[in-house]
């Protein structure tokens, strides 16, 4: 805590937090740091604390935040944004706890987490356009194995039987609610469909088992081995996207390039090319392809069920359901991501390209006017924004070493020329984009605090 109370000092700060409880019942509060080491010259994100909480609630959220913030010795009045998941306690319009926090600074910056928002708005859409037996399949072929070594060593030998020697890959669990997690396993799934669907159906009759025989009608059903040829691509896609803003180190000003790249995807998978649909905002049924490409591996397995005699009406619904899918996923992001949308444009503002280009520079006025900023500061800002191509800068590819030798720029006469405009820029840079980093800290509590470390506390 030293280190970081000397590192950062007075200058601007973001924090991620989230609450969770350990293996004892424990309600604990963890708290991820965010700031600009001047030092280095980078952008650093690393724990802060692993606080105790007496009450869940916001008022107790935040009293246990400024006990925390005052014990390490930082400012509260330089904080810039707090990064939240979206529970309402967090982010509820009335009493949350940013709306607590923003009475005291008026310029605070709030970030929902853009990777529960993701998995949010997959989890919504899967639920409304797929059938319900497709979250069995993948789930409980999981747990037919799970907890029986002989059936994990039957199917091993079987597998090893039909690809001359080979071990199986284990089949990995997914978590029922949240079908961004799930991916991993349906392509597991999909790598061993064969086999499985042979396994299961020697399963039904050793064992005489009716979820075995559930299992194989589900595995003999091309209906279902198509939804996974259709999901895959684009859950591969959209975790990409996940992992970027999971990433400790990735260039902020580019994160919406990320957002918009997928939900544009998205949106050519199912829309004519000729309509240019607005990614955000656009009217998606006005300009729905009336027979879309759907994927090269789910188009072709299509077209085997067809020579298979696979009849029209259920060509159509399975179409409709998949269609149906990537619809409501292009919604529920744009319904989930708008706020972050609107910070990351800001953010992508101060990006290197625009910054040298004086031709597609845009006005930072709106921003300093959310961050409140002070007029003067403003006026400063402004004019040196408007100057800082007009210097042969060394830096040309990342955002965050630009503006690091922005900040340690000397005239003439020893003074930075752009010292308001790198301290502004530094401080769009440190807000939070993820609550991956907080989350790492429960993972860890979670394998170190145990069955058989339950009593430790939090200080230890």
């Amino acid at each position: 805590m030293d280190d970081i109370r000397a590192t950062v000092g007075n200058n601007p700060y973001s924090l991620l937090i989230d609450e969770s409880s350990d293996i004892g019942k424990i309600e604990y509060l963890g708290i991820a740091i965010i700031y600009y080491d001047y030092q280095t010259k980078k952008v650093v994100c690393t724990f802060l604390a692993l606080s105790p909480i007496e009450s869940c609630t916001s008022i107790g959220i935040v009293n246990c935040l400024k006990a925390t913030i005052n014990k390490v010795g930082l400012d509260l009045c330089n904080l810039d944004g707090i990064g939240t998941d979206n529970a309402s306690a967090m982010v509820g319009i009335n009493n949350g706890v940013y709306q607590l926090l923003k009475k005291e600074i008026p310029g605070l910056i709030l970030i929902r987490c853009v990777c529960h928002s993701i998995q949010l708005a997959v989890s919504a859409a899967a639920k409304i356009a797929f059938p319900r037996n497709l979250e069995f399949l993948i789930s409980e072929t999981y747990n037919w194995f799970s907890n029986s070594p002989k059936r994990l060593g039957d199917y091993k030998s079987l597998y090893n039987t039909i690809n001359d020697g080979l071990d199986p890959k284990k089949i990995i669990k997914s978590c029922d609610t949240c079908w961004l997690s799930v991916s991993p396993a349906v392509r597991r799934i999909d790598n061993q469909w064969l086999e499985l669907k042979t396994h299961f159906g020697i399963a039904r009759l050793s064992e005489r088992c009716y979820k075995a025989e559930l299992l194989h009608e589900m595995y003999n059903d091309d209906t279902n081995k198509a939804y996974i040829m259709f999901l895959i691509p684009i859950l591969d896609q959209v975790e990409r996207l996940n992992f970027s803003f999971e990433s400790n180190q990735p260039d902020p000003t580019i994160l919406l390039d990320d957002i918009t790249m997928v939900i544009k995807s998205l949106v050519n998978r199912i829309c004519l090319p000729a309509k240019n649909i607005d990614p955000f905002e656009g009217n998606i049924e006005t300009a729905l392809d009336p027979k879309p490409y759907l994927g090269h591996k789910f188009e072709n397995k299509l077209k085997e069920m067809r020579q298979n005699n696979f009849h029209p009406e259920r060509e159509f619904a399975l179409r409709s359901r998949c269609i149906n899918f990537l619809q409501n996923l292009i919604k529920e992001l744009r319904q989930r991501l708008p706020d972050n949308v609107k910070i990351l444009q800001k953010m992508s503002q101060i990006s290197i390209r625009h910054a040298l280009n004086p031709v597609s520079k845009q006005d930072l006025i709106p921003i300093m006017e959310l961050m409140h900023v002070s007029p003067e500061i403003i006026d400063r800002v402004e004019f040196q924004w408007r100057s800082v191509h007009l210097v042969q800068w060394t830096e040309h590819e990342d955002t965050i070493a630009f503006w690091g030798e922005v900040a340690a720029f000397k005239d003439a006469s020893g003074s930075n020329p752009f010292k308001e405009l790198a301290d502004f820029s530094i401080s769009l840079l440190i807000l939070p984009h993820s609550n991956a980093e907080v989350e790492r800290v429960f993972s860890q509590m979670n394998l170190v605090k145990n069955k058989l470390r339950n009593r430790m506390q939090a200080e230890m």
